[in-house]
């Protein structure tokens, strides 16, 4: 009876392992694609503040493309 218990809770165990490797994969595919997409939003916003460098737009308006630039430009440097 011992043995078998001891069967049973080892699988038990193994089971929950490989649930934990399962979750930790799909934890890390979603890390991944959250750093290309934070990377694209970061090239498209350095493009739209060196266009915005070259025309006359409202002051805000820039002020806001260069907090966010540099906010993006914050986090990517933290990975």
């Amino acid at each position: 009876m011992l043995e078998q218990e001891y069967l049973e809770l080892a699988n038990q165990l193994k089971e929950n392992f490989d649930s934990k490797e399962r979750e930790i994969e799909k934890i890390k595919e979603e890390n991944i694609e959250l750093k290309k997409n934070l990377i694209s939003v970061y090239g498209y916003v350095r493009i739209l503040d060196f266009m915005a460098s070259r025309t006359d737009l409202d002051v805000e308006l820039q002020n806001m493309i260069d907090v966010l630039r540099s906010f993006l430009s914050d986090v990517y440097d933290d990975f």
